[in-house]
């Protein structure tokens, strides 16, 4: 069973590698997968567990916001 900041490392990882990877990504994109991780980091060094909720809630609107046209665009194509 993973801890909750081993959970984190493999999300900022793999955000990490999705940034190194990619070069079709925008330098938009690069920038807010940046912000994310840099949050995520900002997480583990979070006493409060109500600011870590609400951080890593930050970090999934990011992330969504990342995703969102790939969303968007799977949907229609089941349409």
């Amino acid at each position: 069973m993973y801890n909750k900041d081993q959970n984190i490392d493999r999300l900022i990882q793999g955000i990490k590698s999705i940034t190194t990877n990619r070069c079709s990504l925008s330098n938009d994109d690069i920038k807010l997968l940046r912000d994310v991780v840099d949050l995520l980091e900002e997480v583990k060094l979070e006493d409060s567990r109500q600011t870590q909720t609400i951080m890593i809630a930050k970090a999934i609107g990011q992330l969504a916001r990342f995703f969102h046209d790939d969303i968007r665009n799977f949907f229609d194509g089941l349409m």
